[in-house]
């Protein structure tokens, strides 16, 4: 079995377990990379992002961070989230990607480092 293999497993477990417990407030972190994937700035003047996020279908985007990389977000959940990191603009939102991660882990998008507290 690959490592991959396992770490997925392994997430698959604890999300089973999970179900069975209580939402639980977390904080998200977000560290926006200083690109887009494509490599163009977030803004149109190159500015900053404004990141917010997308959890289990829940949106953050009024909680938005205004010219900045990095940003944080309470959150309720329990153990593995489904998490997509934006910029907010007005003509349009830009993704910077979607990743699962475990409560007390980092993890990577396709340009942004999340972190959910344990």
């Amino acid at each position: 079995m690959t490592p991959l293999i396992r770490q997925m497993a392994a997430a698959l477990a604890l999300a089973a377990l999970a179900g069975c417990s209580s939402p639980v407030e977390r904080i998200i972190s977000v560290q926006m990379d200083p690109l887009r994937p494509d490599g163009s700035t977030w803004d149109i003047l190159g500015g900053p992002p404004d990141p917010f996020i997308v959890v289990d279908g829940q949106s953050y985007r009024d909680h938005a961070c205004e010219d900045s990389y990095k940003c944080s977000f309470r959150v309720k959940g329990r153990q593995l989230y489904r998490i997509e990191v934006k910029d907010r603009d007005n003509m349009m939102d830009q993704s910077a990607g979607k990743t699962w991660c475990l409560a007390g882990k980092s993890c990577r998008t396709k340009a942004a480092t999340v972190r959910v507290s344990g």
